[in-house]
């Protein structure tokens, strides 16, 4: 789809969301203007957790290779500190890329299905683009998310199902493979560790 919509249709700016993501509140001409005047290379929005109505995520999060584990950002002062850090990753349940990015970076990896894809295209764009990896969080558009909504996890997000545990589990050795070798003892063992 990506593909397409880059290639054969020539899109600026393309997002995919989760199926399980609605539209809280969006300011159509503050979301043009922030398209227009950011160049982004990848974007983000402020996710609200459908069950607390906190906030879940702002933009993205920040993944720790060694405990493989994310802590999110939750505000907009964190993200302007911390999209310099290398473990700093927009959320896949609202991410854009700019055509220029992709095509530089190229396409999610489909064997990950489900978890890490996102987290292992940013590591990616930061070996290919270094610093000069754009990231911006859009003010206009707030979305909530039904976490687990796809995956059949607890309403709050603090059970997963077997379906989200397994390809969890997977994506974790797959990401560690790819991105992280000297770190998959510790995929491993987080799986291990889950399975007990």
């Amino acid at each position: 789809g990506l593909e397409r919509l880059f290639r054969s249709l020539e899109c600026a700016v393309v997002f995919v969301m989760n199926n399980d993501v609605i539209v809280h509140s969006m300011d159509t001409n503050l979301l043009v203007h922030e398209l227009e005047s950011k160049n982004g290379d990848a974007w983000g929005c402020h996710i609200l957790n459908e069950a607390s109505h906190d906030t879940e995520y702002y933009g993205g999060a920040i993944f720790n290779r060694f405990f493989f584990n994310s802590r999110r950002v939750l505000s907009r002062g964190e993200v302007a500190r911390i999209t310099g850090n290398e473990g700093f990753y927009i959320s896949g349940a609202f991410l854009g890329f700019s055509r220029a990015a992709y095509e530089k970076v190229g396409p999610f990896y489909e064997s990950f299905f489900l978890y890490f894809e996102e987290i292992e295209w940013f590591y990616r764009a930061r070996q290919k683009l270094g610093r000069n990896l754009n990231i911006v969080v859009l003010e206009g558009i707030t979305l909530r998310h039904q976490v687990g909504g796809s995956t059949g996890n607890s309403e709050f997000g603090t059970q997963k199902s077997d379906v989200a545990e397994y390809y969890s589990a997977r994506a974790r050795i797959l990401f560690s493979r790819k991105v992280a070798r000297l770190y998959l003892p510790n995929a491993i063992c987080y799986n291990l560790t889950l399975a007990i």
